[in-house]
């Protein structure tokens, strides 16, 4: 590993053609943030510096850190790419990326952090990003306690709000979800699936199990493997809608900095 990290040392300056997925740092850089963080988080920083001053921006270098595991290089890594995130799609996509990489105890203090913080735009974070996560009995808690003191009027109470929506949704998908998979008829199921696509978003991946459709009787399970298309589609047109938002309000898309 030393030789590895003398190595990385001398490489101060990295081509924004380098932060394509098809060049191989990208790869190793997710391994060593996976394996050794005190060695990636660094090699993470150089990238997403190519990536900024260039035209390729890749989306993937952003959340890297979310993989390493509980340190405290690791933890700084992921406060650095949470500050990052510029958009609420991207944000849904943190909420996701850390549970699914068992990183919901850091999930949970960051959210709990940026409430307490006195800061508007944190509070406002911790509101969207709690929003965005998945059902469990630490996530129904914090929302207990926030409920205790939300703001009653003004744009965070907007916020607060908004977010709470988006877990909302999240607990109907699943529960459509639930109702397809144990549906007694095949009508009730198709129903199912459709207020499912009506409501499902990146989170569903992190419910919907291969061993669940499995079991399906074979009528059911041919509708799902036939309209995986649809769900697919209404998860990405749900991304898109979030791409254009933060906190739940509109934002440029685009613009022509740094050029202007």
């Amino acid at each position: 590993m030393a030789w590895l990290n003398a190595w990385l040392d001398e490489r101060n300056h990295i081509s924004n053609v380098d932060t394509l997925d098809e060049f191989p740092l990208i790869a190793l850089c997710e391994g060593l943030i996976r394996s050794s963080p005190v060695a990636g988080i660094p090699l993470w920083r150089k990238l997403n510096d190519a990536r900024d001053r260039g035209i390729i921006k890749n989306p993937r270098i952003t959340l890297l850190p979310v993989e390493a595991p509980a340190c405290a290089a690791g933890d700084e890594g992921r406060l650095e790419a949470l500050d990052l995130c510029t958009t609420d799609n991207v944000l849904l996509d943190m909420a996701r990326a850390a549970i699914q990489h068992g990183q919901s105890s850091w999930l949970e203090a960051t959210i709990r952090d940026d409430e307490a913080s006195g800061d508007a735009a944190r509070i406002a974070r911790a509101y969207t990003l709690l929003g965005f996560c998945d059902l469990t009995p630490a996530f129904e808690k914090i929302w207990t306690e926030f409920e205790a003191r939300k703001p009653r009027t003004g744009w965070l109470a907007e916020v607060y709000a908004t977010g709470s929506d988006h877990y909302r949704r999240n607990r109907w998908a699943r529960e459509w979800y639930r109702r397809y998979l144990h549906a007694a008829e095949q009508a009730t199921a198709f129903a199912a699936h459709e207020v499912l696509a009506k409501t499902i978003d990146g989170r569903g991946n992190l419910w919907i199990k291969g061993k669940d459709i499995e079991l399906l009787t074979t009528p059911v399970g041919r509708h799902w493997d036939t309209n995986l298309t649809v769900l697919n589609q209404a998860i990405k047109s749900r991304s898109e809608t979030l791409q254009d938002k933060l906190y739940g309000a509109r934002i440029m898309r685009q613009t022509q900095s740094p050029w202007l």
